[in-house]
């Protein structure tokens, strides 16, 4: 009777208000319609208890919440006597959503505890990189334990180093019940690591030589790497090649490393370091470490570190040409891996498919696929544009009808939203593309698998390649019209691929004379 006179019974109090702006609230972090109604219900037993007592949400002390959270154990009890074992999680989830009502509310709880700014930046970086909701939080949340941790240690976030990082992630380490620590590091690390390049531009930090031997070993690398940069003017692959063959050189001369050391080396000192270093290679393996070792004494007789030029005494084993017949795929195995991607709808599954059929239709190279950018796809003109991995050179291909569907398609379905220029790119945030093309090689190998082709060695894009200047060469293709298409500047080059057509090479017949 009173509400149909009044139009509201019990009447409206400060209570009331309060929990429809802590709605608005919920409403704006949206939340599940069933989440919101366990809120207002917990947030309705706390207003109450605080308009009792005449306290107010905006100016109420934490020692004032701690009462209530005990008298609110002691009334959960009385009234579930068969849930008393549930009182633990019960608690859990009241404070939480106390908490949340008085941060709502006073802007920060408990009080001292603000948010620091990093946070706010990592959750913007996060969501400008793409990433779903869950993962947001679940990568702020270890980053402000992270902070946590920094504030209990008296130390800055600017000046956190990775040791910090490491007892961190040891302490969790330490509390987990789960075996897998290999997953509890990836939880922890991978944030701060993101949380740590907003803070430095440079993360982790170049550690500093421990050393009078490491100061040598870095001061010699970053001559020789600077060497085969300005004067070489070698790659960037090559100088992380070479690099690091220098460095493992250095490292394995031990306490003898010196400048001293250096100028008197000989050439049982190479000896001894190639019989410790190459019995688990193979050949071709080999061939290289004694090319970059070649190339460091080079560097080192140069800048009259070495008394003698040892350059002269290495020598690789010898590399026959047509030693090793290379892998390819058969027709048929071509056709299985391209029925794994044909019906799968998936971001993934377009993506693949458009990256098999570049390999397989254009016998493309892994990078070249890998660094295809969305600018080197001219549709009006119906062509493709490949950028050659090894000798640098444009290249400007027929862009044909199954090919341009599937980009088209992978384009429109299945790329994310994304600035980058590259035309693949990774279906997870934060998107980044390929980082080389031997990324190809596990997308590939999952779809030998999952094709059932069984596989002697090693099968990637490269078998690809082979297997599609075999299907040209059956079809009287001419050796230059292939080598155009491979990219080749040399029909040396091309003539790799003859080696492969072994069914033409049996029609031949040789007499034999006696």
């Amino acid at each position: 009777m009173l509400r149909s006179i009044q139009g509201q019974w019990p009447p409206a109090s400060a209570v009331d208000d309060q929990l429809t702006q802590f709605q608005r609230d919920l409403q704006e972090l949206d939340f599940w319609h069933g989440y919101q109604k366990l809120h207002r219900h917990h947030a309705r037993c706390f207003l109450e208890y605080l308009d009792e007592r005449g306290l107010l949400p905006t100016t109420v002390e934490p020692r004032e919440v701690s009462q209530y959270f005990r008298a609110a154990v002691r009334l959960y009890r009385k009234r579930n006597p068969n849930l008393v074992k549930n009182t633990r999680r019960w608690l859990k989830i009241h404070r939480r959503i106390i908490h949340r009502l008085l941060r709502s509310v006073q802007g920060e709880w408990p009080p001292g505890s603000a948010p620091s700014p990093w946070l706010s930046k990592l959750r913007t970086h996060l969501e400008q990189a793409g990433y779903c909701r869950d993962h947001i939080a679940m990568r702020v949340s270890a980053a402000r334990q992270f902070l946590r941790y920094l504030s209990e240690c008296t130390i800055a976030p600017e000046a956190a180093s990775t040791a910090e990082m490491d007892a961190f992630i040891q302490r969790k380490l330490s509390q987990t019940r789960s075996k897998d620590t290999r997953i509890c590091r990836s939880k922890y690390r991978s944030p701060i690591c993101q949380l740590m390049r907003l803070i430095h531009p440079v993360w982790p930090p170049p550690q500093q030589p421990a050393g009078p031997i490491e100061r040598f070993v870095c001061d010699v690398h970053h001559g020789y790497v600077g060497w085969m940069r300005d004067v070489h003017g070698f790659s960037k692959p090559t100088l992380l090649k070479n690099g690091g063959e220098s460095k493992r050189f250095l490292h394995w001369l031990g306490p003898r490393a010196s400048y001293k050391t250096l100028s008197s080396l000989t050439v049982s000192d190479i000896d001894a370091y190639f019989h410790h270093r190459m019995p688990e290679l193979r050949r071709a393996t080999r061939r290289g470490v004694c090319g970059c070792l070649r190339s460091f004494m080079q560097y080192l007789h140069s800048e009259g570190r070495l008394r003698r030029d040892l350059s002269l005494a290495i020598t690789g084993p010898p590399r026959y040409a047509f030693a090793e017949i290379p892998r390819a795929f058969s027709e048929d195995d071509v056709q299985k891996l391209l029925q794994t991607v044909e019906h799968d709808r998936s971001p993934s599954g377009l993506r693949n498919r458009a990256i098999l059929l570049l390999l397989v239709t254009y016998g493309l190279r892994a990078g070249e696929v890998a660094r295809l950018r969305l600018e080197d796809i001219d549709w009006r003109e119906e062509r493709i544009r490949i950028r050659q991995s090894k000798t640098g050179a444009e290249s400007h291909l027929p862009l044909v009808a199954p090919v341009g569907n599937a980009l088209l398609e992978y384009l429109q379905r299945g790329r994310p939203q994304s600035e980058r220029r590259e035309v693949f790119l990774g279906i997870y945030a934060p998107h980044n593309p390929f980082s080389c093309g031997s990324s190809l090689a596990s997308l590939i190998q999952h779809r030998v698998k999952r094709a059932g082709i069984k596989t002697d060695g090693r099968h990637g894009a490269h078998a690809l390649r082979f297997a599609r200047a075999i299907q040209l060469l059956r079809a009287s293709v001419p050796v230059k019209t292939i080598g155009d298409l491979l990219g080749h500047q040399s029909a040396d080059s091309t003539g790799v691929y003859l080696r492969l057509a072994e069914d033409d090479l049996r029609a031949i017949s040789l007499e034999i004379v006696k």
